[in-house]
């Protein structure tokens, strides 16, 4: 048997968050500033995204913080990490339930760069 690579895991993780979700990769477009082609190829794992991207995604899913770092685990990007200013201030706006738009500006606020793609 095949060993599943990393892209085959992370398509079935993401398809399974997408009808765990009940979204569609057009209401992702609409609720991000990701391209609908960028999207697809995500989904389909011929493109690899950057973690800033996972985070995006995270925040429109609305992932956990258990969620958000096994999508940017699967996604093979680096996990959140407490100890770096930046990721902390991610943490606690996904512990509060923001929206992307709102962690967005609470970075930017903190002096950090923003999630942009």
């Amino acid at each position: 048997e095949k060993l599943m690579n990393y892209e085959s895991i992370f398509n079935a993780y993401f398809d399974q968050l997408m009808k765990e979700k009940s979204l569609t990769i057009g209401q992702l477009v609409v609720r991000t500033t990701l391209s609908q082609s960028y999207l697809y190829q995500i989904a389909s794992g011929t493109r690899h995204m950057g973690r800033d991207t996972a985070l995006i995604l995270s925040f429109v899913m609305k992932l956990d913080l258990d969620h958000t770092q096994q999508f940017l685990k699967r996604s093979n990007n680096a996990m959140l990490y407490p100890k770096v200013r930046r990721d902390a201030v991610i943490i606690c706006c996904i512990n509060c339930n923001m929206t992307f738009e709102q962690a967005n500006e609470t970075l930017l606020d903190k002096g950090e760069k923003g999630l942009v793609t």
